[in-house]
């Protein structure tokens, strides 16, 4: 019967803590008839109490006196050992019970056979991976992939026969790294290799392990080298691998000559992408080259958040110059006109400074035009994916439950798919800008939440800087800030507790203060506008029983609408449903921990700025449900979160609902001209076409900023009235008398507002002017008249 001893040599410098399960996972394998022999390498630490406490006959130690290495040790052991078979492990590596005895049924079979080794699982502190690589994999010739793949058999993975040691000696003490590489390359040209295909050894690659020093691996390379050039050189394929190697570890040397050189010689031996590659990086610098080399690990290791990303910047840049409507055009032009103008405009928009100071820079850098004037939302819009992103992984990181382990992925790409967010992502007012502060200040808001007691400053800095800016950018930005003040009291239920958070808060009123005057000049101009236009507060504000499914409404689909209103009403139905159990089921799973995990707060982001901004419309008519763009990508996470905890079947089905949704209201967006923009620049461009003898009269200056923004003509068109007043049969006649042309394009914008009793046109027709032709432009009506 086949049952030789076999010798374990371990060798261990204070590394009792790993020590432990190594040995166990020796002294417990199935192939019993064994020695360990471990070698302490002058341990200062209790490593041989510890082997003291060890009661099995089968365990030897010696104690070196003095620190020697582990290749002194290994050398020691082999010679101590007096076995026909040996094997190495080393102090923090684990083998499987039935290692050995596998090992050993292959010598059994094959008698010329000299290693068999298997494959090692290697754990760093980032990753995992395999060895060997494919070269050393089960082929014959394995002394050719030696020289190829640097080092691929591990030691721990390898049974050695005795007299391989005697053949080929023993590890090089005189080479400071890769003692086991140069040891295989001697015994491989004598004895036979043979490879087990299984998995049977788990490696920890630890911190203080073998050293990384490329200075240490360099000069083991150029001895090993040297030693064996006349054989390396022998074959192209062996030689352009050295080359290149070489040229590598003086690189990161930074010695960038020498191994220019050294790729060079590479490329001439075999030219491959690979060698030409590390030449190009020689002439960029090493800095240069490991941050494009960072980059491209860190999108191979995120490369599914990278491609969703990828998605919404595609999604986002479709159509994306289409014409300016009315407040796209104001913007566009208070951004290239004067500061001091800005400030003045300013004034009549319900709106913080930020974004329209932001602007005008961003103007004088590249310019007013559509796609110009849309690139900071589109960025922005696109990285607020990647922000929500960030948002999931740390409830999914917090909370510690299996079922989120797809949640960061699927709240990114609903969110990237979200047809209200895309509309706004393509529109240069604040919006896209609103929600990825929101989404930033969340973000940075939450290890906060977690932590208030004794709260980082670098979380502190951010929170205060994502904050104070989007609190700059829109009002209602107040009302996230809120909901975050109440999840923290509904967390830690106590003021003293909150100490630091409550100055957080103040200073941050501090900084905000300096806009109360400008919000007050707004509030004062937007009551007046109330007042003066009956038809405002309608305009800009969603009815009572409308607001809230509305908003709902807009969320899910999008600015696109359904003409069958019971088709429409019944759609809504049936996703408000289906969402509800989602969002039910995630609150369900969370009541446990209620208000002590991250996900409280997304609740909270969602639900009490939608209610704050409702009660605050009973009083400051301003609910309309694009301005609550920053809850959106909350709506997203809570869905997501939810969808999680569903079984598997019913999660992918209802996934691909939403996504379903989603994508097929994009698409309507994309191909209906309904619901684009106005088309104001086809309606300027067909007017100023014309060869009539003409005149553009709009009912209010305040609506014709869009047809300024287009027409080539300096020339003001005609208003029925002027400033937040509606048109009355005095103004309506004063106008009429000043026009001497034989046609008037009368363009119908904002009539309920400021014409709702028709007023312009019945004056019109008093004085002989007959309506002859009536134009359309994407909801934009022109009517044409003539003179009788």
């Amino acid at each position: 019967m086949f049952n030789p001893l076999v010798s374990i040599i371990i060798p261990t410098r204070n590394r009792t803590a790993y020590l432990k399960n190594s040995l166990k996972s020796v002294l417990d394998q199935t192939y019993r008839k064994l020695e360990v022999i471990v070698i302490d390498d002058a341990s200062t630490d209790k490593t041989l109490n510890f082997l003291k406490t060890i009661k099995d006959k089968r365990l030897k130690v010696i104690l070196l006196k003095k620190q020697s290495g582990a290749q002194v040790a290994r050398n020691r052991g082999i010679k101590m050992s007096k076995a026909e078979f040996i094997a190495f492990n080393d102090d923090d590596d684990i083998w499987q019970k039935d290692k050995l005895e596998k090992q050993m049924a292959i010598f059994e079979k094959d008698k010329e056979v000299g290693v068999v080794y298997c494959r090692i699982k290697r754990i760093d502190e980032k990753e995992s991976f395999f060895m060997p690589k494919e070269g050393l994999s089960g082929q014959e010739n394995v002394r050719e992939a030696l020289f190829l793949e640097n080092n691929g058999i591990g030691l721990p993975s390898a049974i050695v026969k005795r007299e391989c040691f005697k053949k080929a000696g023993f590890f090089d003490e005189k080479l400071p790294r890769y003692q086991d590489w140069e040891l295989w390359l001697r015994i491989s040209k004598f004895y036979k290799f043979k490879f087990l295909p299984e998995t049977l050894v788990v490696s920890y690659l630890l911190p203080d392990g073998i050293t990384k020093d490329k200075r240490v691996l360099l000069k083991a390379t150029n001895i090993i080298f040297k030693k064996y050039k006349k054989e390396i050189l022998k074959k192209p394929k062996r030689a352009a691998s050295w080359f290149f190697r070489l040229g590598d570890l003086y690189y990161h040397e930074r010695n960038l000559k020498k191994a220019r050189n050294y790729f060079k010689k590479a490329c001439e031996k075999n030219s491959c992408f690979k060698y030409k590659r590390a030449i190009v990086k020689t002439y960029l610098g090493k800095n240069m080259s490991e941050f494009l080399i960072k980059l491209k690990t860190k999108f191979l290791e995120n490369k599914i958040i990278f491609l969703i990303l990828g998605i919404a910047f595609g999604l986002r840049v479709i159509d994306i110059n289409q014409s300016f409507w009315l407040d796209e055009s104001v913007q566009a032009m208070t951004s290239a006109g004067s500061f001091k103008n800005l400030f003045l405009e300013l004034q009549g928009d319900f709106h913080p400074p930020f974004y329209h100071v932001f602007m005008w820079v961003w103007a004088r850098i590249f310019d007013n035009r559509e796609i110009a004037m849309r690139l900071p939302s589109l960025v922005l819009g696109s990285l607020t994916i990647a922000v929500v992103y960030k948002i999931a992984c740390f409830i999914k990181e917090t909370s510690k439950i299996k079922s989120l382990k797809y949640f960061p992925l699927i709240a990114s790409l609903f969110m990237a798919t979200a047809p209200f967010h895309i509309y706004y992502s393509q529109e240069a007012r604040n919006y896209s800008m609103t929600c990825f502060l929101a989404s930033l200040s969340i973000l940075f808001f939450l290890p906060v939440f977690m932590s208030i007691e004794k709260p980082s400053k670098k979380d502190l800095t951010k929170y205060i800087l994502a904050t104070i800016f989007f609190l700059y950018t829109n009002y209602f930005a107040v009302f996230v800030v809120l909901a975050q003040n109440l999840a923290m009291l509904l967390k830690y239920k106590s003021l003293k507790k909150l100490k630091s958070w409550i100055f957080i808060q103040l200073f941050l009123v501090f900084l905000f203060s300096p806009i109360f005057l400008l919000l007050a000049k707004q509030l004062a101009l937007g009551k007046g506008a109330t007042a003066a236009l009956p038809e405002w507060r309608r305009l800009v504000n969603a009815g009572f029983l409308k607001a809230l499914p509305l908003t709902f409404a807009k969320f899910s689909i999008g600015k696109i609408t359904i003409f069958d209103k019971r088709l429409y009403g019944a759609l809504i139905i049936m996703l408000f449903v289906v969402h509800a159990v989602i969002f039910v089921k995630g609150f369900l799973k969370e009541k446990k921990a209620l208000f002590q995990r991250p996900i409280t707060v997304i609740f909270i982001w969602l639900f009490i700025p939608v209610g704050l901004a409702f009660l605050t419309s009973f009083f400051i008519p301003n609910f309309q449900p694009f301005r609550l763009l920053l809850v959106l990508p909350a709506f997203y996470l809570i869905l997501s979160f939810g969808l999680c905890f569903f079984k598997e079947k019913i999660k992918i089905i209802l996934a691909g609902l939403i996504l379903v949704v989603n994508l097929a209201s994009a698409f309507a967006y994309f191909t209906n001209p309904y619901f684009k923009r106005e088309d104001w620049r086809g309606l300027t461009n067909y007017i100023e076409q014309r060869q009539e003898n003409l005149v553009v009269v709009f009912p209010s200056n305040t609506s014709d900023w869009a047809f300024r923004y287009y027409s080539s003509v300096e020339e003001k068109p005609l208003s029925a009235s002027q400033g937040f007043s509606q048109v009355t049969d005095k103004s309506a006649e004063e106008l009429i008398l000043k026009i001497e042309e034989e046609e008037i394009y009368y363009i119908r914008y904002l009539i309920p507002m400021f014409d709702p009793q028709g007023i312009f046109v019945k004056t019109l027709e008093k004085e002989g002017f007959e309506k002859t032709e009536e134009i359309s432009f994407n909801q934009l009506l022109i009517w044409k008249f003539s003179r009788e």
